[in-house]
């Protein structure tokens, strides 16, 4: 996203509506815990009722990976993003740049170019915008697979090639913006989406998973397509899907990817929404949900307006077997806030996706950029940067809940409700509990667990505004049970085993 341009797309989402979609109603996960809260004295996980099951938690870079690429501090700053003692993110989001190919006839992808310069090379004083966009992506991508073992790599697509497209603009900075892709290009856009997948298989790094829109209801001033649902559930079903499966590529496809969530009625108006769109595309040609493995949105909402965007199931979706994840969240617009109040906003936000929306994943924006607003976990300045508390508060989830987790059902006291949000996960043997205290006072209770017999203590891992990821040690009661206190403002993950 680009901040000069962001506010202009948004309020541009707003009417580019559909009159006939249904406005969508939360779950009712919330009210239903709170009935059963009447009834229940402590924390309690229910090891045996199972949810969703967590593909991993990651971040984008895309076009802002060079910010990283040219930083004099770019090995701390790739340690806190990817290391075991940072954030161990799983999953990193690219870009699939329209200017790999810039004229009909092109091959390249430039996955065998230099990376490994050193930040003095007149390399970085000379190259090209986009250039230079194309190789930090591809250092970027280079040290979170080989480095730090990036479970999954997936790339999203802005824009097809200018030349593939209609009605579309070029400028110095954005090769491809508006503008929609010429039928007669489907197929070598199809290609173009392989090619890729082998060149970086090629320099090393298999691709998991392929988006061939972002955002497709917009046509943006920066790299964008507006795509309508058929012409995308055509490009899957009948070149797209086709294609991969006959060159024997086998990253899976992912489709959605609109702005905003789900549906919201604004009077006789409901704004466009990932979820009517990923199921507009599967109604229009069934044969989508042959090839595509995941349907994915945002989770933006539209500023100035004093309204949220619901946190839904994308049950359609899910009764068609696909996966379902937040390719990318943020605050863009607002000024750059590195507090607690912050940090706890972003926390209760990736607990509702967690367990209302019953998402497989979750991705943040950029992990690290320059900028002024909230859109990055990392705020990067010219020789330094500094590290937002919403960092933390999104590693008390990345740290410790593992990739192929499955979540568990959780129970709390009626006197905890609107003030403290759990939401928990089982891998093998053991659990994890990631509690939001959104009160200003501590919340003292006892967890239990039921359906599972705990053993050994329970390791406590703390971030308020005095403390990071700060450990400590639980030992059982003679009730078998974990005495708690969850501080005011704070978020705890709780880490235990069963027998």
């Amino acid at each position: 996203m680009k901040k000069a341009f962001y506010l202009t797309a948004l309020l541009g989402l707003l009417f580019s509506c559909s009159q006939t979609d249904e406005p969508e109603v939360m779950t009712q996960d919330e009210p239903t815990a709170e009935t059963r809260g009447l009834f229940t004295k402590n924390v309690v996980i229910e090891w045996n009722e199972e949810g969703q099951e967590l593909d991993g938690f990651g971040i984008a870079e895309a076009d802002c990976a060079a910010d990283i690429f040219t930083h004099p501090k770019r090995k701390e700053v790739m340690d806190l993003l990817f290391g075991k003692d940072g954030l161990n993110i799983s999953m990193l989001r690219g870009e699939i740049f329209p200017h790999y190919w810039m004229k009909e006839g092109d091959t390249s992808f430039d996955t065998d170019v230099r990376t490994d310069m050193p930040l003095g090379d007149p390399y970085f004083q000379q190259a090209e915008t986009n250039e230079l966009k194309r190789r930090g992506q591809l250092w970027v991508t280079q040290q979170a697979k080989q480095l730090y073992h990036v479970d999954k790599l997936f790339f999203s697509t802005w824009s097809p090639p200018a030349w593939m497209k209609q009605d579309g603009y070029i400028t110095e900075d954005n090769f491809a913006s508006h503008g929609s892709l010429k039928k007669e290009y489907y197929q070598m856009f199809a290609d173009y989406l392989v090619q890729f997948v082998q060149a970086y298989k090629e320099a090393g790094m298999d691709i998991y998973a392929i988006s061939p829109v972002n955002e497709p209801n917009y046509e943006a001033n920066w790299n964008s397509c507006k795509w309508s649902p058929e012409q995308l559930a055509d490009f899957i079903a009948n070149y797209m899907g086709p294609t991969f499966e006959k060159q024997s590529v086998n990253p899976q496809i992912i489709f959605g990817e609109l702005a905003q969530w789900s549906t919201l009625a604004l009077g006789a108006f409901n704004v466009v929404s990932a979820k009517k769109y990923a199921e507009n595309v599967m109604e229009a040609n069934p044969d989508v949900i042959k090839y595509a493995d995941i349907a994915a949105g945002h989770g933006y909402n539209i500023p100035r307006i004093p309204y949220e965007f619901p946190i839904v199931p994308y049950d359609k979706a899910v009764d068609q077997g696909l996966k379902v994840w937040l390719t990318e969240i943020s605050s863009a617009l607002d000024n750059y806030d590195g507090s607690m109040d912050n940090a706890i906003h972003w926390a209760e936000v990736f607990h509702k996706y967690l367990a209302n929306a019953h998402v497989n994943a979750v991705c943040w924006w950029t992990g690290a950029r320059y900028t002024d607003t909230n859109e990055s976990l990392i705020k990067l300045e010219q020789g330094n940067f500094q590290i937002p508390k919403r960092f933390y508060t999104y590693g008390n989830y990345t740290r410790y809940v593992k990739v192929g987790s499955k979540q568990i059902r959780t129970d709390k006291p009626i006197s905890t409700t609107g003030k403290l949000l759990l939401t928990a996960f089982k891998n093998n043997r053991e659990y994890v509990m990631v509690a939001v205290n959104k009160s200003k006072e501590p919340i003292t209770t006892t967890l239990q667990v039921k359906g599972g017999r705990p053993i050994g203590e329970l390791k406590a891992y703390t971030t308020d505004a005095e403390q990071n990821w700060k450990e400590s040690t639980i030992t059982k009661d003679e009730s078998n049970m974990y005495p708690i206190t969850v501080p005011a403002m704070s978020v705890v993950t709780y880490v235990g085993s069963v027998q």
